[in-house]
């Protein structure tokens, strides 16, 4: 009982006074005592020759405004922009700082100046605006408040990541791209798409569309149209997309189209198809990759391409006898070796030769078995413990942490368990990415962090819920300042409101935080 009271006193002091911004920008001066009522046709958006962004504020107008409003007595108010780079190229590093200025008026005439270095800073200052225009359902009317206000906005990480599993269970487009539209709420800006795995392969290649023989079902598969329409539609929402192609282990999915391309693991171990991996004593097996990956280089418009190395099982290799021999006819004598001849042909050899110029990306398990890297631009993304982010760094990588940011479990932090599995936020939320005790050169090599939705148990009928809100915990601690991300506590009263208006009323199946009343319209 107590804990529902605190949590309806915190709904009602929180919109008590304003709804805030999830997450938090890095400066806000909303001090101004004016209020003015706005609607659909009294606020224009002004075009900038950008196509990405012009969709950007057509869509937004729809967002600010989900249900009919009061048009008595509403202001004008007029939105443009100070854009420095129209450029629609969507990379790594692309700036996606942004300010919003919106000052005082004597008359009914008000202007918002949003001002950013790209087309994508400006789409983030879109989504801060929107939630800012406040909907009252008593009223039917839409406000701003706090005029005259200034917002001044930059993330902390440049990669802010969600990885999606179409692996384990097969995700309709429709999911993936509502997945995609909360991503762009939250502010994440890298969708991390584990597409393939042991249970299936749900990809389309045109070199070798007997691959997909390996999908669930032909209806479970993604062809080059629908990955062309999903990368467009991720880019026009500020999203990158960074396909997983998880090599060597975890590879019994390729036996449907390539029965000898996987090894067939001794014992008790082929029982768990997670196990398998890929055959390296196969002539063939490198080719094969060659073509297959330069052809997925150049369907993924992103630099970065991940080719997993994750959970490589040795003794699969080292107990099959037609390995074995190829073993001792090239001088190999465990596991460890095989990994790195396996990794030295896929990142020396194959990587240079694709047809579209790839960054590799694996696990960490390649860098904590020993395995040598030539290139130190190959990222490393940490799932085990922070302990191996700063060994990784240290050693000269650039990482991603995903380490503590898992959906997937029940339990994310074992030293701190929530009655409620939705308040798993607030391990993510309080899960600091930069470990103490790094240098900042140090510091500098980890370009972020990415929530992990593993999809054994998840597919289009709960994918929403189970990401979301949780998920929020994460884009919050990836974009703010460490400073404004201490305290989950603090946090709650902007994530039941932030769940509410900007997830639930946009069609995205967000559980709530806490006890509140959530209007999503009548029908």
């Amino acid at each position: 009982i107590m804990k529902g009271v605190l949590c309806a006193l915190l709904v009602v002091a929180f919109c008590g006074v304003s709804l805030g911004i999830w997450p938090q920008p890095h400066t806000v001066n909303m001090n101004g005592q004016k209020t003015i009522a706005v609607g659909k046709n009294s606020i224009n958006i002004a075009a900038t020759g950008s196509k990405i962004l012009d969709a950007g504020g057509e869509r937004y107008k729809n967002l600010f405004f989900p249900f009919p409003g009061s048009t008595s007595n509403l202001a004008q108010v007029s939105i443009t922009y100070r854009i420095t780079s129209l450029s629609e190229n969507l990379q790594l590093f692309t700036p996606e700082d942004y300010s919003i200025n919106m000052p005082d008026s004597n008359g009914n005439q008000y202007n918002i100046v949003i001002t950013a270095s790209t087309v994508f800073g400006a789409l983030h200052a879109l989504e801060t605006l929107s939630q800012l225009i406040i909907y009252n359902d008593t009223t039917s009317s839409y406000t701003i408040s706090n005029i005259p206000f200034s917002i001044t906005d930059q993330p902390r990480f440049a990669w802010r990541g969600l990885l999606i599993d179409s692996s384990r269970h097969y995700l309709p487009i429709s999911s993936i791209k509502r997945v995609i539209d909360a991503m762009s709420y939250s502010k994440f800006n890298t969708l991390h798409w584990h597409l393939i795995d042991a249970q299936s392969f749900p990809i389309l290649s045109t070199s070798y569309p007997q691959l997909a023989k390996g999908a669930f079902s032909p209806r479970a598969v993604y062809n080059s149209t629908s990955v062309k329409d999903l990368i467009s539609y991720a880019q026009y929402r500020g999203i990158r997309i960074v396909p997983e192609f998880d090599i060597p282990g975890h590879a019994a999915s390729w036996h449907a189209g390539f029965p000898d391309l996987v090894t067939q693991c001794p014992g008790n171990l082929e029982r768990n198809i997670n196990n398998i991996p890929l055959n390296v004593a196969n002539p063939q097996l490198f080719n094969i990759l060659q073509t297959f990956l330069s052809e997925m280089s150049t369907l993924f418009t992103d630099q970065i391409l991940h080719v997993g190395g994750d959970e490589i099982v040795d003794y699969c290799w080292t107990q099959n006898p037609q390995i074995q021999a190829w073993m001792r006819l090239n001088h190999i004598s465990n596991g460890l070796q095989i990994k790195q001849y396996f990794e030295n042909n896929l990142l020396n050899n194959i990587f240079p030769k694709l047809s579209s110029p790839k960054t590799p990306m694996v696990w960490e398990d390649l860098f904590d078995a020993g395995v040598g890297f030539s290139n130190a631009s190959v990222i490393q993304e940490v799932w085990s413990h922070p302990t191996q982010l700063i060994k990784i760094v240290q050693a000269g990588f650039h990482a991603v942490m995903a380490a503590g940011f898992y959906l997937d479990q029940q339990i994310p932090n074992p030293s701190k368990t929530w009655y409620e599995w939705v308040d798993t936020w607030k391990n993510f939320y309080e899960n600091e990415i930069v470990p103490a005790g790094l240098s900042v050169a140090e510091q500098q090599r980890i370009l972020g962090g990415e929530a992990a939705m593993w999809g054994e148990n998840v597919d289009g009928m709960n994918v929403d819920s189970r990401i979301w809100p949780r998920a929020c915990g994460t884009a919050e601690k990836l974009w703010s300042r460490k400073e404004d991300t201490v305290s989950a506590s603090a946090a709650v009263g902007r994530l039941i409101s932030f769940r509410c208006s900007s997830l639930a009323r946009r069609g995205i199946g967000a559980g709530p935080v806490a006890s509140d009343y959530c209007y999503v319209g009548d029908n």
